[in-house]
């Protein structure tokens, strides 16, 4: 393809802009402000959307196929070939959004997201010294393709695995830090948790066994392994993250705890005593990817109007109830985002703070000392406190100062960990609280779990209904499976919420100090518009947001 000039660039922006407009991608006036925003910055339209990935790169690549008359190639599954690894260095490639895809003889067929930008083309000629062949390419597939095949990172890996020493002795100076020798060993664990950053890991864990140590990520909930490595290593990796967390690297037969600050990032450290050494669980508390407003947290419209109504009232307990790593967290801090203005004194008390609210007082417990959230909630409750957030209900004298509180005059939050609304009902009872209390006391109760949801590009549609839920009518609904492709990971893109709400009104506080039984409560429950969260997943499903497999595998039905 011949290059074409700066006039004829800035030509073929107002084209595409026009091409966006006219099939309905953008309107009129979000095109004029991004093509006025590419003009500010000195940039071309192709670039400046890939950027800012403001539309997905199927839809630009079509686009600038169609208008240049060039084709399409798709990168779903490609492996960079070996002897084109060496053509272009891969900081070149991520930088211009370019990859090499096949040479025959003097020619190289080149992917490439922005084919208008004649200054690439030249620079490629000029690096390989070969006539090139373009083709289109999406940016989306570029990014996951370039991190599949990042051959350099994994050679950079193996030559810093070989330099690690293995002696069983550390050597540190007097602040405590490793000296230059073991500088490889500290690279390679920067490199997992820096790559995990980038891919939006929710933990790390670092296994070892006999033979080898294994690296695993939770990415959306589900574990895959990313590395293994020699065991030798193993201890060496967790002495470095012992010494990030101001851990006692000399304790090696007792469960430890801790945490420590990478790059922006809070990252909790458990470290708990294997067979085959000490295994190694890293969570990464960043959440400045998390939404906090209501309206993106997974509530349908009844479960927003109730839950919004609850976190109004001026007292009251709210309790939000799941197993571990079920998204409770991020709930309790979509309502304090909700709630959080100059006029009110919002305390939390937390195990650790994994989101940090501008205007809210928030604490860490300290168990070491003996500042247990039992202890800190009676000291801020002499605060004048409007609103407390309590990051769990673990004991009955906690949870006997929280519903004291949530009947004097302070709005309550806190979580606990039961499968159910109605699971939580019965556990503050086994924790010394009496009916009546409780009754009074609770406003609302909500039970949730994280579902994955399905990448729009890849879905396909699913005519199979299993038996288990042939119960519901799916007739006027597509169902979706997970496929698999560039943009995502094995067919999902992200979470979210499946969300069971129980708000206690007058009629269920009766029905709950009589000890009605727990049918009479559902039924009127449901008259509010109580959706269990088998129901509330089937919605997911009839919206094409989930599958039937993954539905199945959080509720474990």
């Amino acid at each position: 393809m011949p290059s074409i000039s700066l006039s004829q660039q800035e030509n073929f922006s107002i084209r595409l802009a026009n091409y966006f407009v006219n099939h309905g991608f953008l309107s009129r006036s979000i095109a004029n402000e991004i093509l006025s925003q590419a003009n500010q910055h000195n940039t071309s339209l192709i670039t400046w959307i890939a950027t800012k990935k403001i539309l997905p790169g199927k839809i630009l690549a079509e686009a600038c196929s169609t208008l240049l008359e060039l084709p399409i190639h798709s990168l779903a599954s490609m492996k960079i070939l070996p002897h084109l690894v060496g053509l272009l260095p891969l900081q070149f490639m991520q930088q211009f959004k370019i990859i090499p895809l096949n040479q025959i003889n003097k020619t190289l067929e080149i992917g490439i997201v922005d084919p208008t930008d004649h200054s690439i083309l030249d620079a490629v000629t000029f690096q390989t010294h070969l006539n090139v062949l373009v083709n289109i390419i999406a940016y989306d597939e570029l990014e996951k393709c370039l991190e599949q095949n990042d051959i350099s990172k994994n050679q950079n890996n193996e030559k810093l695995i070989q330099q690690i020493h293995t002696t069983s002795e550390l050597y540190y100076d007097h602040d405590d830090h490793l000296l230059d020798h073991d500088e490889p060993l500290i690279q390679f664990v920067n490199d997992i948790i820096i790559r995990a950053q980038r891919n939006n890991i929710s933990d790390i864990h670092i296994e070892p066994y006999e033979k080898c140590c294994r690296i695993r990520y939770r990415q959306h909930g589900v574990l895959q392994t990313v590395n293994e490595i020699p065991v030798r290593l193993a201890a060496r990796m967790t002495t470095r993250l012992k010494i990030l967390a101001k851990l006692d690297i000399s304790e090696r037969r007792l469960p430890q705890d801790g945490h420590f600050r990478f790059q922006q990032t809070d990252i909790r450290i458990n470290i708990c005593p294997v067979l085959h050494g000490e295994k190694t669980v890293l969570r990464l508390l960043n959440a400045s990817h998390k939404s906090l407003l209501i309206t993106e947290i997974g509530m349908d419209a009844i479960q927003q109007r109730q839950f919004e109504e609850a976190i109004s009232q001026p007292q009251g307990l709210i309790l939000v109830t799941g197993p571990t790593g079920s998204g409770k967290t991020v709930t309790l801090y979509a309502a304090l985002h909700y709630l959080n203005s100059t006029e009110k004194n919002i305390s939390t008390i937390e195990d650790p703070v994994e989101i940090h609210l501008p205007g809210i007082n928030q604490t860490n417990i300290h168990p070491r000392i003996g500042l247990s959230f039992a202890k800190i909630l009676r000291g801020l409750l002499r605060q004048d406190p409007d609103i407390i957030m309590l990051g769990e209900i673990r004991d009955s004298e906690t949870a006997e100062i929280a519903m004291q509180a949530a009947q004097t005059g302070h709005l309550v939050l806190s979580t606990l960990h039961t499968n159910n609304t109605f699971e939580t009902i019965m556990r503050l009872q086994s924790m010394g609280i009496s009916v009546r209390c409780l009754a009074h006391a609770t406003r609302l109760i909500i039970a949730q779990r994280l579902i994955r949801t399905l990448c729009l590009q890849c879905r396909q549609i699913d005519d199979a209904v299993p038996t288990y839920f042939s119960q519901f009518n799916f007739a006027d609904f597509p169902r979706y499976r997970a496929v698999g492709c560039h943009a995502c990971n094995a067919g999902y893109t992200g979470r979210t919420a499946l969300y069971e709400i129980l708000p206690l009104t007058p009629e269920l506080r009766t029905h709950i100090q009589d000890n009605a039984p727990q049918k009479i409560i559902i039924e009127a429950a449901k008259k509010l518009g109580y959706l269990p969260l088998l129901d509330a997943g089937i919605q997911k499903i009839q919206h094409g947001m989930t599958t039937f497999s993954e539905l199945k595998r959080v509720l474990e039905i």
